[in-house]
């Protein structure tokens, strides 16, 4: 997808019965709010929740610790954590290897 003004589409997320649909949502039908995720400003749906965000960012949540506000939140929150705007999230993802 190409940018408009120098900014990418938001990613749309909508919950379906067998798991999340990412679909893209022109950037003039939306509302914003911006928080920071390891240091880079990311922007969401104001309501986006935790979950939503490690979705949108194609990262595999069971690989996924996440400390918000500078709180580790349980991965069994993750689909209840609300983010706020201006949160600041750390994201680290396990790799596996030898």
């Amino acid at each position: 997808m190409g940018s408009v003004q120098g900014k990418q589409p938001y990613i749309g997320i909508s919950e379906t019965s067998g798991g999340v649909d990412l679909e893209p949502i022109p950037w003039y039908n939306i509302k914003i709010m911006v928080v920071t995720v390891n240091g880079r400003q990311q922007e969401c749906a104001p309501g986006c929740t935790l979950a939503q965000l490690i979705a949108a960012l194609r990262l595999e949540s069971a690989a996924v610790v996440a400390e918000v506000a500078g709180r580790i939140v349980p991965p069994a929150d993750y689909a209840e954590t609300i983010l706020r705007e201006h949160d600041h999230l750390e994201l680290v993802r396990f790799v596996g290897g030898g």
